[in-house]
């Protein structure tokens, strides 16, 4: 078992042929290397060795360009140059000879045993025992045999410790970590309690507690099972057919529907969409593809062609433990975020996403045709209006002041009136949105081929600038005024009811860095097209509109009702949905309807 495992590890140790760009840097960066006159081993000057970042860790360079050399080079330099073997060497030995150490565990427990593992697989052979054991001794950090904290790992990170065990059993030759780390990720992938860290029953994913990250470690951890289960094929370890049904409906029953057009949703990617565009993944789908019998094959495949091709998907899904609606309709994609007292927010961690704060409070939406509308948006977003979301106006410099990062780890909404309910390609979502001085009762309903968005019972310091945001993206093409409403990019913005609309179409300019400060400050430019309604002591504290496409007829809606105590609207040959924010009894398709409050009413004509 272990002889064919060693021979998939060393074998698949130096990969593809590197890229001309890839060798190009390689050169660039060992032509750089220098002596440090102290130690007497190669080091670089441009690098903070006593880095203290949390999030990007400067001093990890050290050892990664190491990697990425040996790997531009190839094998046959490494054995057959002694002077660029020995200069590699002098570089590993620096790292050893200092046993840098993080501020941030991840890097000391999780990326440097990845990395030495991978260095010592290439070196097979060419490496000493001495400067082996020195990189066996760092992987050893990551590995569940010597570190008994992994053992406590969730989701990704213990995923990342099983890949780190099994690659020092095949380097040591031992199988026990191997069976170890085999039966921990066996044991990993499982439907978790709802709310706790892991694959939630609604096929939802959760990490760093009960927030959601589908897009963001949920990936991670579908790459490094996809991984595993490639390694072991044909070992006669593996993960069992009951697991791997599990990660399929993981993918199709989960992740397929926070995707359109090749792009995941941002609010499935945690802080991961401020760290660039938010291209959905297709690694590991190639992967699961390709392995023999593996469950819904077929589907998979589907899935990952339609990001390859950028195509559109149809389907409606109300996800209950995430508390978030993905509404695939007509060629578009209406993706609903709404929170509960039960999990948390968007996190601003690491110096990611610190402009967060009301990502955390729940209400907001994308709307996507094309999938480029929100694909790269955190440059040039006003993150006080974010679509869907009614908040005060704050300037940046306050978003952040208010954004302190320990804090969003545990920030919940402050109301338990929360859910939603699905009945095929009609749901409801809703929330009392519940922060600082505020509160707001907001439903939102899925119709085919749109969505209907009401708030009733504003209370707020109106002596502020408060804005309900219906819009806020890129422009694309000419935005027109058609019959009261606002169509752009062949989406139409109606408003309802008494909603004035204002429009906006300001040229922005920013950058990646202002919500991560780890990445450039190169200015970003974005012609914006912002839609907001205005709360003023004049209005009533309430707002209604729809958006549709604008491929097809308007459809004929009626707002039955928008207060604090029932939200309701009527679609003309389709149907009645209504939420009760209250106990009340109210009259429905001309029945009476005795509601408690939090109960949801779908009724369909064909019914």
């Amino acid at each position: 078992m272990l002889t064919k495992l060693k021979e998939k590890y060393y074998g698949g140790a130096w990969g593809g042929t590197p890229s001309d760009e890839t060798v190009i840097n390689a050169e660039k960066n060992y032509d750089a290397m220098v002596v440090d006159p102290e130690s007497g081993f190669h080091y670089w000057r441009d690098i903070n060795y006593a880095d203290r970042t949390m999030g990007s860790w400067d001093t990890y360079n050290h050892i990664g360009r190491v990697s990425d050399i040996v790997s531009a080079f190839g094998k046959e330099r490494l054995v057959g140059d002694k002077e660029y073997r020995d200069r590699i060497f002098s570089a590993m030995d620096f790292w050893f000879c200092h046993d840098f150490m993080a501020t941030n565990w991840w890097h000391n427990e999780i990326a440097m045993p990845i990395i030495m593992a991978s260095l010592l697989f290439k070196m097979d052979g060419i490496i000493d025992d001495t400067r082996r054991e020195n990189a066996l001794k760092i992987i050893r950090r990551g590995t569940f045999m010597f570190n008994k904290g992994a053992l406590r790992w969730t989701g990704a990170n213990l995923m990342w410790g099983v890949t780190n065990t099994i690659k020092y059993g095949v380097l040591t030759e031992d199988v026990e970590p191997v069976t170890f780390a085999v039966e921990r990720a066996t044991n990993a992938v499982y439907i978790s309690q709802p709310c706790r860290e892991g694959i939630q029953p609604d096929y939802s994913f959760f990490q760093h507690g009960p927030r959601l990250y589908s897009g963001g470690y949920g990936c991670v951890l579908l790459g490094e099972i996809a991984q595993l289960e490639n390694q072991l094929e044909g070992t006669g370890f593996g993960i069992g057919d009951e697991k791997r049904k599990i990660i399929a409906d993981m993918i199709l029953e989960g992740l397929r529907h926070m995707t359109h057009c090749g792009v995941y949703d941002y609010a499935c990617t945690g802080r991961n969409f401020s760290r660039g565009p938010i291209d959905a993944s297709t690694y590991f789908l190639h992967t699961f593809e390709n392995l023999p019998d593996f469950p819904r094959h077929d589907e998979i495949k589907a899935y990952r062609e339609s990001i390859e091709n950028r195509t559109s998907f149809e389907g409606t899904k109300y996800f209950e433990q995430a508390h978030m609606l993905c509404h695939h309709t007509k060629g578009m994609y209406f993706g609903v975020k709404f929170e509960s007292s039960t999990i948390h927010g968007t996190e601003h961690c690491n110096e990611e996403a610190i402009l967060s704060k009301n990502l955390a409070y729940g209400t907001n939406y994308v709307i996507m045709r094309t999938g480029d509308e929100y694909r790269a948006i955190s440059p040039v977003w006003d993150f006080a209006k974010v679509p869907g979301t009614t908040a005060y106006y704050e300037e940046e410099a306050a978003l952040w002041e208010d954004n302190p990062g320990s804090l969003q780890w545990v920030k919940c909404l402050q109301s338990s009136h929360s859910g939603g309910k699905q009945d095929g390609d009609l749901a409801v979502i809703y929330e009392q949105a519940v922060h600082e001085d505020m509160s707001l009762y907001v439903a939102d309903f899925a119709i085919p081929g749109g969505l209907i968005c009401l708030g009733a019972g504003l209370r707020c310091d109106l002596r502020r600038e408060v804005n309900t945001t219906v819009e806020q993206c890129p422009i694309v093409g000419e935005i027109k005024h058609e019959s009261g409403s606002l169509i752009h990019n062949a989406i139409r913005y109606t408003p309802l009811g008494n909603a004035d609309f204002t429009v906006e179409t300001p040229h922005v300019v920013g950058s990646w860095k202002r919500n991560n400060r780890l990445l450039s400050d190169d200015p970003v430019h974005a012609d914006m097209l912002i839609i907001t309604i205005s709360h003023t002591k004049e209005t009533d504290g309430t707002y209604a509109y729809m958006i549709t496409t604008a491929d097809e007829p308007m459809p004929k809606v009626t707002v039955i009702e928008n207060s604090d105590e029932m939200q309701a609207v009527e679609i003309e040959g389709v149907g009645v949905m209504a939420v009760f924010n209250y106990n009340c009894t109210r009259t429905l398709c001309g029945e009476e309807i005795v509601g408690k409050k939090g109960d949801v009413y779908i009724k369909k004509y064909e019914d």
